[in-house]
């Protein structure tokens, strides 16, 4: 019995002792959220600072990109000035002569693009014949067992593939004749 109430006694008087140490600490940690409080309010201002520099940076290269955009309208207005420089000339006589070289200058594009056309004309003939001889030695390679079904099932596929790409570009080759035949016929 002795023993329990010394064991009593220990914790009574222990008790408030803790208590004290507790309520000590917790008047050194409030100084500290102070502390802290303030030390995120400086960080706070910092990036505050360098976020509205960010701001004013995209704000300043918006601005500059819509001047150039408005520089760029006006003189999209302006137009080629072939008028200004037309020295002793009427605006009539000036504009005639202004119409045949352009008139000229068109006829020299056509006719540079029909000579390349030609051009490509020929090239696809060769290729076309080129197509056909591939397919006729193949076809007698065949025929004499130099190569197998394999091979020559795979080959064949192949041709195929390039005579259908051919195809496409022939068809693309028209239809440019046709839009050169129209530009020409104006």
């Amino acid at each position: 019995m002795k023993k329990i109430y010394v064991l009593v006694l220990i914790c009574f008087l222990t008790i408030p002792f803790s208590g004290l140490m507790a309520q000590g600490k917790s008047d050194q940690n409030k100084g500290k959220g102070k502390e802290k409080i303030e030390k995120l309010k400086k960080q706070l201002k910092k990036d505050s600072k360098v976020v509205e520099s960010e701001i004013e940076e995209v704000v300043d290269d918006i601005e500059d990109e819509a001047e150039k955009i408005k520089d760029k309208s006006e003189k999209s207005n302006k137009g080629n000035a072939y008028g200004k420089n037309k020295g002793d000339k009427t605006g009539k006589e000036f504009g005639k002569e202004r119409s045949e070289m352009a008139r000229s200058e068109k006829q020299e594009k056509v006719k540079s693009l029909k000579e390349k056309s030609e051009k490509n004309e020929k090239a696809l003939t060769k290729s076309d014949e080129k197509i056909e001889a591939a397919r006729k030695k193949l076809k007698e390679k065949r025929k004499n067992n130099e190569i197998t079904e394999e091979d020559f099932n795979r080959k064949n596929k192949r041709l195929d593939e390039l005579d259908e790409e051919f195809k496409k570009v022939k068809q693309a080759k028209e239809r440019q004749k046709k839009a050169l035949d129209k530009i020409e016929e104006e």
